[in-house]
Order: C-alpha cells, then sequence, then structure tokens
C-alpha cells in the first residue's frame, strides 16, 4: 500500500485508499449541503425534530440513506483522517517539527484565506435580508458579512461565521495541527494503554454533546486517528487473520454496514422520539463509527480497490480545495433559484463544485503545497566567521 517502516518498527508513509475516503467525504459534504437548501431537510438539523414533510423527505433524513448526504458525520471522517495521516508522517525518518509547524500552517492558512475572498464575491450575490420560505439554513447566510466575521474567519481557531460555513471544521484543524505533539504522547509513549486513551475519548466527547463545548467534542476524534496510525501494524495483522476465514466478504461487508448505520443513527432515532440523552449517545457513537470506516478503508482489498480507482483518487486530490470552495457557490446559486427546486440546484452545484475546486486546487493549493514545502525546508543563513 505505499507505507514503509519507522525505526521502531510502526508502519508509516501514505495510504492511497485514505485519499479516496476523504474525497468521497468532501463528495458527501457538498450533497449535505445542497439538501440543506430544502427547508423540511435542514430544519433537523436545528431541532432534532421528526421530518415533516412528504414520505421522500422522511426516508432521506430518517433511513440510512441519510448516510448518503451525512455531511456532519463526514467532517468525523475528516478528523480522524487528519489524525491518522499527521501521526503517521510525524513517525517518518527525518521528521522536522521546526519545518512541520510553518509548513503545516501554510498549507492550512493560504488555501481558507483564498477561499475567503472568493466567498465574498459570492456574497454579493445574496439578498440583503433574510427571504421567507428560504429555511433556517439559508437565510442563516444573509448578513454574515461583516469585519468581525471576516476577522474571526481569517484567524478561525477563536470561531467562525457562515460566511464560509465549512471553515468551522478548520479551526479544530489547526488546533489538532498545532497540539500533535500531546496526541502522540499520549497515543506513542504508552500503546498498550489505548483502551483507556478510547475510553477517554468517549468521555469527553459526550461531555462536550452534552455541555455545547465544541472543543471536548471535537478534539478528542483526532485521537482515534491517532491509535489507528500506531497500532496500523496490529491492524493489518487482524485484517489477514480476516481474509483467512473462509468468508471473508462477510465479514468486511457486516463491519461496514453496522458502522454505516451506527454513524447515522442518531437520526433514526429521532423518528421513534428518543429522549435528548439517546440522541446525545448515539451523536458520540459517530465519531467511533467514522473511525471503523477508516480502518476498513484502509485494510479491506475491496475498499481499497474502489478507493484507489481514478475517479475516487481523482476526488482526493482535489477534496480539501472542494471543501473549502463549494458552500458559498451552493447558497449563492440556490438564492438565485429562489431556493430550488431542489433537484435543478443538485444537479447545477454538484458539477459546478467539482470544477470549482478543480480549479481551487490547480490555481491556489497546488502551488500551495510547493510554497508549503519551501517554508518548511527554510533555514536562516548563518554568518559565515572571519579568519582570526
Amino acid at each position: 500500500m505505499g507505507a514503509s517502516r519507522a525505526a521502531g518498527g510502526v508502519t508509516t508513509g501514505r495510504l492511497p485508499s485514505l485519499d479516496g475516503l476523504r474525497g468521497v467525504a468532501a463528495l458527501v459534504v457538498v450533497v449535505y449541503h445542497c439538501m440543506l437548501v430544502w427547508p423540511t431537510l435542514a430544519d433537523p438539523v436545528y431541532t432534532d425534530r421528526e421530518v415533516p414533510g412528504s414520505r421522500l423527505d422522511w426516508w432521506l433524513v430518517h433511513t440510512p440513506l441519510r448516510a448518503l448526504w451525512a455531511g456532519e458525520e463526514a467532517v468525523s471522517v475528516f478528523f480522524v483522517l487528519s489524525g491518522v495521516v499527521l501521526t503517521l508522517a510525524a513517525q517518518r525518518a527525518g521528521f522536522s517539527w521546526r519545518a512541520y509547524y510553518p509548513s503545516r500552517l501554510v498549507r492550512l492558512y493560504l488555501p481558507v484565506w483564498v477561499s475567503l475572498v472568493l466567498a465574498v464575491g459570492w456574497y454579493l450575490l445574496l439578498p440583503e435580508e433574510p427571504v421567507p420560505g428560504a429555511g433556517t439554513w439559508l437565510n442563516a447566510h444573509v448578513g454574515s458579512l461583516t469585519a468581525s466575521n471576516l476577522l474571526g474567519d481569517l484567524v478561525l481557531i477563536g470561531g467562525t461565521s457562515t460566511l464560509n460555513g465549512p471553515l468551522w471544521s478548520l479551526r479544530w484543524e489547526v488546533l489538532f495541527s498545532l497540539g500533535l505533539p500531546l496526541y502522540l504522547l499520549a497515543g506513542c509513549r504508552w500503546p498498550r494503554l489505548w483502551p483507556l486513551v478510547v475510553v477517554l475519548t468517549v468521555v469527553t466527547t459526550a461531555v462536550g454533546a452534552v455541555a455545547g463545548r465544541g472543543w471536548l467534542f471535537y478534539l478528542p476524534v483526532f485521537a482515534l486517528g491517532t491509535l489507528v496510525a500506531v497500532h496500523l501494524d496490529s491492524l493489518r495483522a487482524l485484517a489477514q487473520r480476516i481474509e483467512r476465514r473462509p468468508r471473508p466478504g462477510l465479514v468486511w461487508g457486516s463491519l461496514f454496514s453496522i458502522s454505516l448505520v451506527v454513524l447515522v443513527l442518531r437520526w433514526l432515532a429521532i423518528a421513534v422520539d428518543a429522549p435528548p440523552l439517546v440522541l446525545h449517545v448515539l451523536y458520540v457513537l459517530s465519531p467511533l463509527s467514522a473511525t471503523v470506516l477508516v480502518v476498513l478503508a484502509a485494510l479491506w482489498p475491496a475498499a481499497v480497490r474502489l478507493l484507489t480507482t481514478r475517479p475516487a483518487a481523482w476526488l482526493g486530490t482535489v477534496s480539501f480545495s472542494l471543501y473549502l470552495v463549494h458552500e458559498p457557490l451552493v447558497v449563492a446559486l440556490a438564492f438565485q433559484l429562489d431556493g430550488g427546486p431542489l433537484v435543478l440546484v443538485g444537479l447545477l452545484a454538484l458539477p459546478l463544485s467539482l470544477g470549482y475546486g478543480w480549479l481551487f486546487y490547480r490555481w491556489v493549493e497546488r502551488p500551495g503545497h510547493r510554497l508549503a514545502n519551501r517554508v518548511g525546508a527554510w533555514r536562516p543563513r548563518r554568518p559565515a566567521r572571519e579568519p582570526m
């Protein structure tokens, strides 16, 4: 899979199938935002109430079909992936913290800043006042262009606005990137204590969900990715044992199906009027399911083949750019079309977002990678010593 081993025996290197998974997750987020254009599909996100609309709306929200546009859950996949990728990178021979920090910050902030410039342009197409019937999600973007919002979006770590909604997750990506040594300490220094790390992760995310504290809920999710990276060799050995079973496909398929259902189980529970405590518990299970899906993407042979096909690889390449730039386009397009019909918004927004994301990758993200590499490799010149 293109992986190598560090001196300590831990597998390092890139896992191409995880790039494909990131691309699929980014596409799910795009579909999610297209679906939120429809008020009856957006309202449960804000109210945790059963969809009152048509039978089709109900099936889209309260059955496993929700996985096709599980945008919030897809972000959990992003967080776990970041934990895996950065941990593997930090374990490679020759890794330098001195190079890592400036390079990583350039990789994150440069595309974010350019995406905000573009978001301001799309904002000019929005109405000046909320539009009756447009729905909670669409109208939340009206009036979002203020100096304080723009400053917060540029800095990220203090919180973000709805000017470019997906930036909320970049706040946690930046904080995780800055705190990576602490995650490595917990995951690598005491690898046999991984059950304790999992329990602590579940407890802190549960507290964060109940108390409404984002940092308690989201930051521990990255630790799950760190654990996957640290124990990748053991997980690979487990995968080989599964492959030696009489019907390995049944085992893999069952793990995938169960994980996918648990990922969106909260939305199914809303339909039976589950109490808030149950919804909080199911919300906490979502990152655990996302972690299992990441492991399956890395080790299930059928998933690896699918996620390394050309379409999946292309999606993985442009995934970060697609994630950054699509939402302002979707919002502006939806307002220009008076909020629908949903099918028309989707038919236009999906291909436009993919093309827009590719252009952003080509002209912003890819040059940004080269700049980040140069910044990471830069060393100040030492003055030459004068002869005695």
